[in-house]
């Protein structure tokens, strides 16, 4: 089970990075292990998940000047790759309605903001994606389901680069009085 610690002595996971298409078919070497590797439910809260995501989503794929069919392809290789990481059984049984998103990047260098908002563009939408069949994880990914993300950046070694998103269920509690 991978520790939850960030910060300079903490390097996460110490495995080499698949490709992203040997994750997202699932013939990763690492794939074989179990999924608590890449994504567990923390028990502290209801419904907060964590997924370790073993590869660094592209920070300038927008500028890039990849032919839109080639920008579309690695949001398919995303999220058939999430689809394999996190299973039904990881997700919460309805979609969240009320859910705050902490995106965490573990590379060597450090993008700019706009590069590191549009590296998380594809792994948010995995939180709506219903690829292979599994439950999405919330109902919207507008601001009034999961307000404003937080992005951060954590400096790693420069082969072991990798991303985490963090889905923490913020359902309004409701009090009755008698």
């Amino acid at each position: 089970m991978p520790t939850l610690a960030r910060g300079a002595n903490s390097t996460g996971l110490q495995l080499s990075c698949p490709s992203l298409s040997e994750v997202a078919a699932g013939e990763s070497p690492i794939m074989g292990q179990s999924d608590r590797e890449y994504s567990e439910v923390l028990s502290h809260r209801p419904h907060t998940l964590l997924v370790r995501l073993p590869f660094l989503p592209p920070t300038n794929e927008a500028s890039s000047g990849n032919h839109w069919s080639a920008r579309s392809r690695n949001g398919r290789l995303i999220r058939q790759a999430f689809a394999v990481i996190v299973p039904d059984s990881k997700r919460p049984p309805v979609p969240l309605d009320h859910a705050a998103v902490t995106c965490i990047r573990y590379s060597a260098s450090k993008p700019d903001y706009d590069g590191l908002v549009r590296s998380f563009k594809h792994v948010i939408d995995c939180l709506l994606s219903r690829t292979r069949g599994r439950r999405q994880i919330v109902i919207d990914d507008n601001m009034s389901v999961i307000g404003i993300p937080k992005y951060q950046w954590v400096k790693t070694a420069s082969s072991k680069g990798y991303v985490e998103i963090i889905v923490e269920d913020r359902a309004p509690w409701i009090v009755t009085y008698r």
